[in-house]
């Protein structure tokens, strides 16, 4: 690396402003082109799993149904249903119906304060305008510092003065605005309830087991590259498995900050699900670093190189959930006693034990990250 960070700045200053005459060091061929590059930027939040996704798939439909409904049932203000599915839908059925519940309390409340505000002092324009301000400021300021049912319920005091300075009518209007809340509402439990009730709870389960799948066989891929030698073969399996594992994480990343946002309760509840995550994300990290190691020569080293290959292996099937039949040591033990007896003091056995000992190392990192066969999330 120093090597070739020195050979990058003995370039003619013409080379280096227009990034030519690099030396060949091979990290290249891990550079996309810029049309691939851009797909791949969204495709891990375009697959079917992807949260973002399902969450915007439900929202349209969502609303789409809400728009229906207006257009087959005699809705007086097909608005505010329309605005109620927006308000309430959320990622899962059970948060939906919480949601649900706030709102018709929230506008409930409203309608109850904002009668008896009219009821007091009537439904003359002067008194309107004064209370407008007053009502206008509380609606936006209020769900920034109260609850939402508190929001709900200014918004509703808003709209019942806002209706009797355009078209005097009193209390009554306030009735039809809870109406097409409550209908609003029902239109978005049933969407949820139809697509993906589970929400993020069940996506991130299947996330964080697919980017397991998919590092462990970068993890394998990028060992024997450096076990085996680098084939044109095996430096292409490396790069595309590579990239389905950089997708699996950006699918797994959205799926756990949802899962997060929309779970509470205690921490004990959600560390399970961030420690499977990031435990993934650094399998991806060790994997990148192994592949970035330039395999040392063929010819020596057998042994050693086995043993680099079974802790691989041991690591991949923990990484599945697979059970592991063979009680290995620590890759720390195995591999030092092997190097030792295959070690001889010729120049190839110097430079060929350098890279094993690095890719030895980033392994027995991983054996500490799981010492036993990882345990499905959710």
């Amino acid at each position: 690396m120093i090597g070739n960070a020195a050979l990058a700045d003995a370039r003619p200053v013409w080379a280096r402003v227009l990034g030519r005459r690099l030396p060949k060091t091979g990290a290249a061929d891990w550079v996309m082109p810029e049309t691939v590059a851009v797909a791949a930027i969204t495709r891990g939040l375009l697959t079917t799993r992807a949260v973002v996704l399902r969450n915007s798939l439900r929202t349209g439909l969502g609303l789409a149904l809400a728009v229906a409904v207006t257009h087959v049932f005699p809705v007086q203000h097909g608005f505010w249903v329309v605005l109620g599915v927006m308000s309430v839908l959320r990622s899962s059925a059970l948060d939906t119906g919480t949601r649900v519940l706030r709102a018709v309390a929230g506008t409930t409340i409203g309608f109850i304060l904002g009668a008896l505000v009219i009821e007091f002092v009537g439904i003359d324009p002067v008194v309107m305008w004064i209370l407008l301000p007053l009502v206008a400021f509380g609606s936006a300021y209020v769900p920034k510092v109260g609850s939402f049912i508190a929001g709900q319920a200014a918004f509703t005091m808003m709209v019942l003065i806002n209706f009797n300075l355009i078209a005097p009518t009193g209390w009554r209007v306030g009735l039809v605005r809870v109406e097409d809340v409550v209908v609003g509402a029902l239109v978005g439990i049933v969407a949820s309830v139809l697509l993906w009730p589970r929400g993020a709870t069940a996506s991130v389960a299947k996330a964080i087991d697919e980017a397991r799948a998919v590092g462990a066989q970068f993890l394998n891929a990028a060992v024997l590259r450096v076990t085996r030698g680098a084939s044109e073969a095996a430096t292409d399996r490396v790069i595309a498995l590579g990239h389905d594992t950089l997708t699996a994480t950006r699918t797994l990343d959205d799926a756990v900050r949802q899962y997060l946002s929309e779970t509470g309760g205690p921490t004990d509840q959600r560390a399970p699900a961030v420690r499977a995550a990031n435990r993934v994300i650094r399998v991806r990290a060790v994997a990148e670093l192994i592949a970035d190691v330039v395999p040392p020569p063929l010819g020596v080293y057998a042994r050693t190189r086995e043993v680099i290959e079974e802790h691989a292996a041991a690591i991949c099937a923990r990484l599945t959930g697979a059970d592991s039949t063979s009680a290995l040591v620590p890759i720390g033990e195995s591999f030092v006693v092997s190097l030792r007896a295959e070690a001889a003091g010729t120049d190839l056995a110097v430079s060929a034990a350098l890279p094993l000992v690095t890719a030895a190392a980033h392994l027995g990192e991983l054996e500490l990250l799981y010492p036993q066969p990882a345990e499905s999330v959710g």
